[in-house]
C-alpha cells in the first residue's frame, strides 16, 4: 500500500490510519487548515491545525498593518513561550496540559475576544488581506485550541515541516 506521494496530507490519511493499532485512541492529526487536508474528516480523529500558520498570516502583514498585527502577534508569541517552558522543564502531557490552561487560556481567551470586536465594529475589513487573517483564526479556533483541551496535542507541526523540508530539498536537487 502506498501511502506517500505527492498527494496531501489529508488524501493519504486514510490509507495511514488503517495500519494503526485501534487501542492506541483516536491520533491528533495535524497539518494546516487546507480543506484539502481535512478530506477524511472523521469524529475519530482530534484535529489540531497548526498555530504557526495562523501566526504567520500576521508576520506576513505586519509592515503593512503594524498596530492591529501587534497584539495578535505578542499572544501568539507569549503562548509559543509557555510551550517553550513546558519543553524545558520536561512535562509530560497532563502537566503539559494544565500548564496551558492556567498561563495560556486566559491569553487565548482576551484574544478572542478582541478579534471577535474588531471585526463586529469594523475596525477591520472582513474581506481585506487583515480580516482574512482574523477570519482564519476565528474560524478555525476551537482545533486552533486544541493544546488547552487535549493532553498532548501540539501547537505547531514546525519540527516535521522542517524534516519534510530536506527530503523534499534532496528530491529536488537529485533531479540534476
Amino acid at each position: 500500500m502506498d501511502i506517500a506521494g505527492r498527494a496531501h496530507a489529508g488524501e493519504n490519511l486514510a490509507k495511514v490510519l488503517v495500519l494503526r493499532e485501534p487501542e492506541r485512541g483516536p491520533p491528533i492529526v495535524m497539518s494546516d487548515a487546507l480543506s484539502v487536508n481535512t478530506i477524511n474528516e472523521d469524529e475519530a480523529n482530534i484535529r489540531s491545525p497548526c498555530l504557526a500558520h495562523g501566526r504567520r498570516k500576521f508576520t506576513e502583514l505586519e509592515e503593512v498593518f503594524p498596530a492591529e498585527c501587534q497584539g495578535v502577534i505578542e499572544a501568539l508569541d507569549t503562548v509559543f513561550e509557555h510551550e517553550a517552558t513546558t519543553r524545558a522543564q520536561g512535562l509530560r502531557a497532563a502537566a503539559r496540559l494544565a500548564y496551558h490552561q492556567e498561563h495560556s487560556g486566559p491569553i487565548r481567551a482576551a484574544l478572542k475576544v478582541s478579534l471577535e470586536e474588531q471585526i463586529r465594529e469594523r475596525l477591520v475589513e472582513p474581506n481585506g488581506s487583515l480580516g482574512k487573517g482574523f477570519q482564519y483564526l476565528l474560524n478555525h479556533w476551537e482545533r486552533l485550541t486544541q493544546f488547552l483541551r487535549v493532553p498532548g496535542a501540539p501547537l505547531d507541526n514546525n519540527t516535521v515541516e522542517r524534516a519534510l523540508k530536506l527530503m523534499i530539498r534532496q528530491r529536488r536537487n537529485s533531479l540534476f
